[in-house]
């Protein structure tokens, strides 16, 4: 749970959390390679949109040296998702059940552990990666090595995407294949996150599998922020970029998650992140409660109790315009401090 007191740049071994309870292997890939990266796809009882994931995965162009896990956080043998991964005949793949449903942040985690590459690629069971997806992220990692995180951009989509659709995005994707990288990707600092959860969330990402590791994987305290509380740890000690080109096909619509208390738990948790960020970064306290009780005053539905000084509540009338007029005012200040701190022009999209 995150609250006033959280630390979020301290570093948990969250792998430790659930290091008993073990992931059975049901079917093992058959490789005649190492692979360098994997596509590591969590599941949990969504077998239809599980198919459209995996065939998406199976069907890269351009790259072979990758395997494919699928990771089950339903213990249930017998299963439907079971019979689907049974169905296939791909020496790439390998299925694993969880023992125990260890929840999001160790199913995430789990991957990471049972993936065979140096890189892992996360792919929601909902979401799609384009068949460049491989060819064009390996491409940018041999050119580029220190890379912590590379995340392409992602076109969000429904149910209602047809096919036509689908293969437009393809003929999209490959406009600027073989082109130099030059001002095709921006790196994302912890700074960055200091409106806004820079990175978003992590299917369609390619992750350095050392990196990971290194600061200890996702938080499950931090449920439902623990992407936007991992993204902003992991950018304070690896490179992450953003390569501007759509690869990835992020499904909108099937996750209902947005009930009133997983929101409430959303708004709460970035109002403590931002925060964090702000005095991390010295932005003069005049702004930054001002600009926290905006952010909290455009979600009064969801009847908070924060306490503010009274200077703050005692100011002219705030509202989504004023708010508008904070978020400029720190915007401006991020990049400078960003500038000077990084040693980079304030303008690098």
């Amino acid at each position: 749970m995150i609250d006033k007191d959280t630390d979020f740049l301290k570093i948990t071994n969250n792998f430790a959390k659930t290091a008993s309870i073990s992931s059975i292997q049901i079917i093992k890939s058959n490789l005649d390679f190492t692979p360098k990266v994997t596509i590591a796809i969590p599941t949990y009882k969504r077998v239809a949109l599980l198919k459209e994931a995996i065939d998406s995965a199976i069907n890269q162009l351009g790259y072979e040296f990758y395997d494919i896990i699928v990771v089950d956080n339903d213990p249930e043998r017998g299963c439907e998702t079971e019979k689907l991964l049974l169905s296939y005949n791909d020496k790439r793949i390998a299925y694993y059940k969880n023992s125990e449903n260890i929840g999001m942040a160790g199913n995430w985690n789990r991957l990471f552990e049972l993936a065979l590459g140096d890189y892992v690629v996360m792919l929601h069971d909902d979401d799609l990666i384009l068949s460049s997806f491989l060819s064009e992220c390996m491409c940018f990692v041999d050119n580029k090595r220190d890379i912590g995180i590379l995340r392409p951009v992602s076109q969000l989509f429904n149910d209602t995407l047809i096919q036509d659709q689908i293969l437009q995005f393809e003929k999209d994707s490959n406009i600027i294949r073989g082109r130099k990288w030059r001002g095709k990707f921006k790196r994302i600092f912890d700074i960055d996150n200091c409106l806004s959860f820079a990175l978003g969330p992590p299917t369609g990402c390619l992750f350095n599998k050392k990196a990971v590791f290194d600061i200890g994987g996702y938080n499950a305290d931090f449920f439902p922020s623990l992407d936007y509380c991992f993204a902003l740890l992991f950018s304070c000690h690896y490179k992450v970029f953003v390569l501007k080109k759509t690869l990835t096909l992020y499904r909108w619509g099937v996750n209902e998650s947005l009930n009133i208390s997983t929101r409430k738990a959303f708004v709460t948790d970035a109002y403590y992140l931002r925060k964090f960020i702000f005095k991390k970064y010295g932005l003069p306290k005049y702004i930054a409660d001002r600009y926290l009780y905006c952010f909290i005053d455009i979600h009064k539905d969801l009847n908070f109790e924060f306490e503010f000084d009274e200077s703050v509540l005692s100011h002219k009338k705030i509202n989504i315009e004023n708010m508008a007029l904070f978020s400029s005012i720190i915007w401006v200040y991020m990049k400078m401090v960003k500038a000077i701190k990084y040693k980079i022009g304030i303008d690098i999209w």
